[in-house]
């Protein structure tokens, strides 16, 4: 797809800045590797790989597109990093640009943990109002990365039905949760605690990304129906039998940066 014809803005800068926060997400899931290594007192997964040239404290932060921590700044008992990354990604496709998105975050994080660190299992747990049709389109056939999706039941990307699990090797690894318009933040712990916390458990990640949409949010002016949807309210610890301390929460859709 033509940049061109893409339905989606684009700027001067639209470009850098898609770059910059993808680079963000990297960055920042070096950090999380760091950390988690530091506070498990040995080697991860990939752990060579991570201290070959691409360990976060050699990136820079700050950057317009995006923002992520220096490997210095966290702790080594931080359970978790939230990248803010603008533009957001979850509905950019294989094939070109959707929805405000420029390039998949997520999805360029996922395959950058797996490749690059060794974590070969990756869950991608998408809360916004809209559902991540991009992340899920890049992975639909793929195993290796459980894509759970709640949002709203109607309206754009107009998909996401409970249907949609996956096609080929992937079947199974596709969990779609739309709920009903003003379902409240009750109704996405609900769904957290009874369908992705247990598939999260039996699927056994090795790290948790989260793509943070916070146009569910009650006053969002874009569509502000599902309630107050915060990263903080779910319990991101969801492996009874081992800590997770590999959890990365990125910035998806936000038009109302008082509900961030």
């Amino acid at each position: 797809m033509e940049i061109e014809q893409a339905p989606t803005y684009i700027t001067g800068s639209s470009y850098l800045d898609a770059f910059l926060a993808a680079g963000a997400a990297l960055a920042l899931i070096d950090n999380v590797v760091a950390a988690s290594q530091q506070r498990q007192g040995s080697s991860s997964p990939g752990s060579s790989s991570s201290s070959s040239g691409g360990g976060g404290s050699e990136r820079s932060s700050g950057t317009p597109g995006s923002s992520a921590p220096n490997s210095s700044t966290l702790s080594s008992s931080a359970p978790a990093a939230f990248a803010i990354c603008r533009p957001p990604g979850h509905h950019a496709m294989p094939g070109g640009c959707m929805g405000f998105c420029l390039l998949g975050n997520a999805a360029i994080a996922a395959r950058y943990a797996q490749r690059r660190h060794g974590l070969q299992q990756v869950l991608i747990f998408d809360f916004d109002v809209h559902h991540g049709n991009g992340t899920q389109t890049i992975f639909d056939a793929d195993p290796s990365v459980l894509f759970i999706s709640t949002h709203m039941n109607s309206g754009y990307p107009y998909s996401g039905g409970v249907k949609e699990v996956g096609v080929g090797a992937g079947r199974g690894a596709t969990i779609n949760l739309p709920l009903p318009g003003n379902a409240g933040h009750e109704a996405e712990l609900l769904v957290f605690d009874t369908i992705v916390a247990p598939a999260a458990r039996r699927f056994r990640p090795d790290i948790i990304l989260v793509s943070a949409g916070y146009d569910a949010h009650y006053q969002d002016p874009l569509a502000g129906v599902l309630g107050e949807p915060a990263a903080d309210d779910l319990d991101l610890d969801i492996l009874d039998e081992e800590p997770m301390d590999r959890v990365q929460v990125m910035l998806e859709e936000a038009q109302r940066l008082h509900n961030l």
